[in-house]
Parts: structure tokens; C-alpha cells; sequence
């Protein structure tokens, strides 16, 4: 009763052509026209459901421009079309068809049935695809476009990053292989920045090693901690040999990392270089280890609280 009578009042207002138009939002166009949305909902409601498509899609197309270093250009018909549907259902469902125009050109057709309710992580990887389509030419699947969205966010990147060293480091399956992930284990993911993982794998590698395999330190210690060196260096010159090698390698594990965890590095690295000078008293040793491993527990606290 109620909704014919407001379909009444607008008729005896508004033309039918009129009534249609009132029921249409704009067209949305970005990324100099490579991207359209579409709503079929009032002009008054396009804030609630065509902007933040609009906004979600034109904000993946900009990141993976500058990903992949692509010059942006201008398209005189879109090349990317959401057209978001009147649903009034909780449909979630992202459907996606590729077209061409009469020259040639690829379009992706990307339809949302209901608009409060659409899968965004889907919809990201379907305007993904057809960007790569659209300026390169390449279908790629989903797994790709995930893939490509995660290396485009240096935040999301990052976070994966440090999980593949996790599980690298305990023995699940990575992406990369064994030298890519020793290379990614030496990499500062976050300049200036030391995450709780960096400052455990930086105090992993203070440990010495014999230059070879079978000629033990002291005859019977495949390896030595720091603290060890510190008790052992008179035993066993060799150990002397391993600290002044470690010494300049310790500073750059721990560099780039935050000023916390390379105070810990610089601290270490004076002490490995007094056991390899062999001039210092026990003493003095002992005290410039405990200053060191107060330093590296200070970059950890840091590290957990995320400074």
C-alpha cells in the first residue's frame, strides 16, 4: 500500500524517464578511465555503495601501478566495469566475464548481486586480474592475484615475510628455497625497525665455529657460545681466530635493525674483538659480556613492545 502510493506521488511528479534517472547513481569513473562502477541505486545513496567500491578498486589499481612501476595512461572506454546490483539478499558472490570492444580490447565485467554484502578480499583479486589484463595482457589466476596484491602492500608483505622465516627456521614448507630464505633471513624487511624475530635470529648467530669441521675448539666443542669464548679463549687459540671473524660480521646482522639492537651488535662485536686481541683481563671481559647482553635484552623488550 505504501510503496504504491510513494510510486504514485512520483509519478503525478516526475516523467517515467525522470523516475528511472532518480533510481540510477552516476557513473563512477578513476584511474583515468581505465576503471567504471556502476550502481543501480539512488544518486542520494552512492556514498553508502558505490564510493567505497569505487574507492576499494581504484585504491588496488594505484598500488599495483606503483608496484610495477607502470606509467598510468588514459583510456577513453573502461577497461575495468563493477557494476554493483540491486540485491537485497546477503549474496556475496564476486561473478567476473572477460569481454572485447570492437578494436579489440579486453574488458572484465565484474558484477556484485547485492552491495552491502560483497566478498572484498574476492573483489580485490578479480580488479587485480583484470588490471594485469587490461595493461599487460596477462590472464593470471587467483593465486597469482593474491600473490601480486600481498608484494604491492609493503605492510602485508612484510608480515609474510617474517612468517615464511618462522616457518622456514622450523622446518614447514616456504615458498622460497634454502638460499632465498638465508638471503631473506639477512634482509632488514623494516628499516630502522627490529621485530622480536630479528632480534631472536641476531641472537642465534653468536655462536663461533671452528674454520673446520673436524678440528673441534678445545678438542671437543663442535661450536661455542660467546659467553663460552669468553671462559675458553686461553684453551684454545683457534677460538681467538673464530671471534675476530665473527666480530666484523656480528655488527652487520644486527645494522639497519633500530639503534637498540645495534647497540647489542657494537657491544658484541668489542668483545669478540678483545678475545681475538687476547690483551684484555677476565674481568674486563666479563663485564663488557654482561654489558652486551643487557643491551640485547633492552632490544628485545623493544622489539615485543614494537617501538
Amino acid at each position: 500500500m505504501i510503496a504504491s502510493l510513494v510510486c504514485a506521488v512520483f509519478a503525478a511528479v516526475l516523467g517515467r524517464e525522470e523516475i528511472v534517472a532518480r533510481f540510477k547513481a552516476p557513473v563512477a569513473t578513476r584511474n583515468n578511465g581505465l576503471l567504471s562502477v556502476y550502481a543501480e541505486c539512488p544518486a542520494d545513496m552512492r556514498l553508502d555503495y558505490q564510493v567505497p567500491v569505487a574507492r576499494l578498486a581504484s585504491g588496488v589499481c594505484d598500488s599495483l601501478y606503483r608496484h610495477l612501476c607502470i606509467e598510468q595512461r588514459r583510456f577513453e572506454w573502461p577497461r575495468i566495469a563493477i557494476h554493483i546490483c540491486p540485491g537485497r539478499t546477503n549474496d556475496t558472490t564476486v561473478a567476473t566475464s572477460v569481454g572485447a570492444r570492437a578494436d579489440g580490447s579486453p574488458v572484465t565485467d565484474i558484477r556484485l548481486p547485492s552491495p552491502g554484502f560483497s566478498d572484498v578480499g574476492k573483489l580485490r583479486i578479480e580488479v587485480a586480474r583484470a588490471f594485469m589484463l587490461a595493461l599487460r595482457g596477462e590472464r593470471i589466476d587467483a593465486a597469482a592475484a593474491a600473490r601480486l596484491l600481498r608484494d604491492a602492500d609493503p605492510e602485508e608483505r612484510t608480515r609474510f615475510q617474517y612468517g615464511e622465516i618462522d616457518k622456514w627456521l622450523r622446518g614447514q614448507p616456504v615458498e622460497g628455497d634454502d638460499e632465498e630464505m638465508l638471503k631473506l633471513c639477512r634482509t632488514v624487511l623494516v628499516p630502522g625497525v627490529a621485530a622480536p624475530g630479528d632480534v631472536l635470529r641476531f641472537a642465534s648467530r653468536l655462536f663461533l665455529y671452528p674454520l673446520a669441521y673436524d678440528t673441534p675448539f678445545c678438542g671437543k666443542y663442535d661450536c661455542c657460545s660467546v659467553a663460552q669464548a669468553v671462559k675458553l679463549w686461553r684453551e684454545d687459540p683457534m677460538i681467538r681466530v673464530a671471534a675476530l671473524a665473527k666480530a666484523s660480521q656480528i655488527v652487520v646482522f644486527g645494522g639497519g635493525r633500530g639503534k637498540h639492537l645495534a647497540d647489542a651488535a657494537e657491544a658484541y662485536s668489542r668483545l669478540l674483538f678483545a678475545i681475538a686481541a687476547g690483551k684484555t683481563d677476565q674481568d674486563a671481559l666479563e663485564d663488557m659480556l654482561e654489558d652486551a647482553d643487557v643491551k640485547l635484552n633492552i632490544a628485545f623488550e623493544h622489539a615485543m613492545e614494537g617501538d
